[in-house]
């Protein structure tokens, strides 16, 4: 009887045949997800659960088991009228206790203060979202700083409903890539699907962590202006510029390792970043430096990230593994052909003349050394479109950054696609041909 009708029922079951019918489905199908999602909370005694899409009650009744202490409280959200009648008659007595409250809501209206709930759980509930994006910000939003949602499904069935056509209202939502990504976008962390067992079932279960430190990107973007983007290429001991330091925490992470690691860094050799910033490509970079006589150079010309790498890299530098330099790119005093490897990221576009910058570079270059740029093309295009960039010309553009290198002896540029941590990204070799 699979189809568009038991699709949807799915969703949002009725007072009906179709819906009775769903609700034996639930029973028999998500008891042991409903039950796993739970226990994959480790929910404790005092905190505030949520479960989104709770139909007939069997996580609530569940989750309400673990919630012991007076703090401790349950939130259900559903937006079927019969999946909340079913719950309420489920767990009459902890609603009577004042222990657990359900909202008949849809999830992106929910009636829930921000920063409520220290965990959230749902299960086989995504894919009948409207929005994903709409419903991982909704969902973001009630949750505490740090708290953990966790994600319960059973792919085969879905994939085997989507193959008859019963998941065909929902799109591609479905797919875990797709809620993945949904939640990374809307300030998640720690995002991560694993393949479990239990009681001869397998199962998924998806977590992810509300990160909201690292969610200060909104703020940022807000206040996106000629400012900031000086501040970007050149952060000071200033308000905007600490706005920047935790941008670029956010949004360079995964830029920089990624950097290090196209590098392909041998533990002798000769490590050269540009604009290091608060040093996470340096602190991934001397990892691999491992032998004597592999160093790391660092140059920066900005004195509030000089000083910041250098407090972090400090066990690095009193060792002699690394050297930092305030200086100006072009200016920078490293002799000739001293690179074995050089990376930067998010740095060209704020040079003040890209060749006068490339020549630099290719200068300190040995011979056949190489050099990987990182950047996310899409930030950047963004960035310039709210005139963030003005300051920089067309110098942001990554044909005029590659048209630079070309000038000033590098061979073999490419960019290539990459992603890596649901974050799509650009990287640009170079060889320096002497």
């Amino acid at each position: 009887m699979l189809s568009g009708k038991v699709g949807k029922e799915l969703g949002h079951p009725t007072f009906s045949l179709t819906g009775w019918l769903v609700t034996k489905f639930f029973k028999w199908h998500n008891v042991v997800l409903e039950e796993n999602a739970v226990k994959l909370c480790n929910i404790q005694p005092n905190e505030i659960v949520l479960e989104l899409g709770h139909g007939p009650g069997f996580g609530l009744r569940a989750a309400a088991s673990l919630l012991k202490s007076p703090e401790g409280k349950l939130i259900g959200v559903d937006y079927s009228t019969y999946m909340h009648d079913m719950a309420s008659k489920r767990m009459r007595e902890e609603i009577d206790k004042g222990k657990l409250t359900l909202l008949l809501s849809d999830l992106v209206a929910m009636p829930i203060q921000d920063n409520t709930a220290d965990k959230v759980f749902h299960c086989n509930c995504y894919y009948f979202w409207p929005d994903l994006k709409a419903g991982a910000k909704a969902i973001h939003r009630v949750m505490k700083p740090g708290a953990l949602m966790v994600t319960t499904l059973r792919l085969d069935s879905v994939e085997k409903a989507a193959s008859m056509k019963v998941m065909d209202h929902c799109g591609d939502n479905w797919r875990p890539e797709a809620y993945m990504e949904a939640l990374q976008a809307s300030g998640f962390t720690n995002i991560r699907m694993e393949n479990r067992r239990d009681k001869l079932i397998n199962f998924q279960a998806i977590f992810a962590t509300a990160s909201k430190t690292e969610y200060i990107s909104i703020q940022i973007e807000e206040m996106l202006s000629a400012k900031v983007g000086k501040e970007l290429g050149h952060p000071t001991f200033s308000l905007t510029g600490w706005l920047v330091t935790k941008f670029f925490k956010w949004h360079n992470v995964v830029l920089e390792e990624n950097a290090v690691k196209l590098c392909n860094i041998q533990p002798n050799e000769i490590v050269l970043e540009l604009g290091h910033g608060p040093g996470f490509g340096l602190r991934a970079a001397s990892s691999l430096v491992k032998s004597p006589e592999g160093k790391l150079i660092g140059v920066d010309y900005s004195t509030y990230m000089h000083d910041m790498a250098s407090k972090r890299m400090r066990e690095e530098i009193d060792k002699g593994k690394l050297t930092l330099l305030l200086s100006d790119l072009v200016a920078m005093p490293i002799q000739d052909n001293t690179a074995d490897k050089v990376f930067h990221c998010n740095c060209y576009y704020f040079w003040l003349d890209l060749k006068a910058g490339a020549k630099a570079i290719h200068r300190v270059m040995k011979p056949g050394a190489l050099m990987v740029t990182t950047l996310r093309l899409d930030s950047v295009e963004k960035a310039a479109s709210m005139k963030v960039m003005d300051h920089c010309g067309d110098n942001w553009h990554p044909e005029a950054y590659m048209e630079a290198l070309q000038a000033s002896g590098f061979t073999d540029i490419r960019m290539e696609n990459r992603r890596d941590k649901l974050i799509n990204f650009q990287a640009i070799f170079a060889t320096a041909s002497k």
